[in-house]
């Protein structure tokens, strides 16, 4: 009897169909993570073009506040507005961004409160003496992601602002 060393041509058949099964899932999951991604910006596309909203009463308070570290009261200001979502997309919150006399952008936070008419609150802005012009963005939620419909972006110059 002959040494035979190797594999019978029923293994070597089973790992060649078990290659080419790897294979072609490795294929399917890379190309459906990338049509899902086409997808996603076109569905956000679509939904951004939904938004519409009306916003208006665009002011600035200012506040005496105490200093966390220090304790002392300093003077801090944000903006306020109200809007009124008159589109199918649920607006989730909004991206705003203080723009200043050579175009560095700051953004900073807001929140909604909702009682009829919404009134967005930011949090206090820092060094408000440079701050030149605001974008105000609408941010939406698709599949659990928050997107920003910088199409629908309401920009101001400070000077537009009254105090609240």
């Amino acid at each position: 009897m002959k040494n035979m060393k190797g594999l019978s041509m029923v293994m070597t058949t089973l790992l060649t169909i078990l290659m080419v099964v790897l294979i072609v899932g490795a294929i399917f999951m890379w190309t459906k993570s990338s049509v899902f991604q086409v997808q996603a910006v076109a569905d956000k596309d679509k939904m951004c073009s939904e938004v519409d909203f009306v916003s208006g009463d665009f002011c600035y308070e200012t506040q005496n506040v105490p200093n966390m570290n220090t304790g002392i009261i300093e003077s801090k200001t944000r903006i306020n507005f109200h809007f009124k979502n008159n589109g199918n997309v649920s607006i989730q919150g909004f991206s705003i961004l203080l723009i200043d006399n050579t175009g560095n952008s700051v953004p900073i936070g807001s929140e909604i409160e909702v009682s009829g008419i919404q009134t967005v609150t930011s949090d206090f802005i820092p060094n408000v003496n440079k701050v030149n012009k605001i974008k105000v963005s609408p941010k939406i939620v698709l599949n659990k992601k928050i997107f920003i419909c910088s199409e629908n972006e309401k920009t101001l110059s400070w000077s537009e602002l009254k105090l609240c």
